[in-house]
């Protein structure tokens, strides 16, 4: 890589870190390091969401078949320091707050963007340790990269020739609220707190 594609490569990575923009993950030595591969940016105008299919530690698991639950969508990485396991945390803390009957109808889902490491064994170990109504979910990087764009969703894969992880992501960081009938309602920053996602919750679970 060039000099002054690196000077473009820390230009444009020091803007996804702005919080405008809720990016997490960012590398301090971006200006060294090498961009491999990355979603598209964002979605043109406010983004739709849509149905999807992709692989579970059980059956595959396709939105379509959770008509009638709300469903929590968050996008990221079992290696992710921080956003990762602090929003799928505010996740766990407002399922806390719903009833069993409320969680019967309620499903958390953690895709990640990062299949070469994380496996399905994996994921399902990662989502055990925060609650038992997040699953996680992989598929091929063209799959999820599909997924990431209808939501509006993105990341950028970094290498780090210098750490022992090998790369790390800037990622966007929003959980998506999916409605009973599949419909892509709000979207919510990594600064929600959980009683403000556990009330959104049961808002569309009285609109059943």
């Amino acid at each position: 890589m060039t000099k002054s594609e690196r000077k473009k490569l820390f230009t444009y990575l020091i803007l996804l870190c702005l919080p405008f923009f809720s990016i997490s993950g960012c590398s301090k030595s971006v200006d060294k390091a090498e961009e491999v591969e990355k979603s598209e940016k964002l979605t043109v105008g406010p983004p739709k969401g849509g149905d999807f299919t992709l692989q579970s530690a059980g059956a595959p698991f396709s939105l379509h078949d959770m008509k009638g639950k709300v469903v929590l969508i968050f996008f990221g990485y079992t290696s992710c320091p921080t956003a990762c396991p602090t929003s799928l945390s505010i996740m766990a803390n407002a399922f806390s707050r719903l009833s069993v009957e409320e969680l019967d109808q309620v499903q958390g889902v953690f895709i990640s963007f990062d299949p070469e490491r994380d496996t399905i064994e994996a994921l399902k170990t990662y989502t055990d340790y925060f609650h038992p109504n997040i699953i996680g979910l992989t598929g091929t990087p063209e799959e999820i990269r599909t997924i990431a764009k209808k939501y509006g969703a993105f990341f950028i894969r970094v290498i780090e020739k210098e750490s022992e992880m090998g790369y790390v992501f800037s990622h966007s960081t929003e959980t998506y609220l999916v409605s009973g009938d599949g419909t892509l309602s709000e979207i919510y920053s990594d600064r929600t707190d959980p009683l403000t996602l556990s009330e959104a919750i049961r808002r569309h679970l009285l609109k059943k």
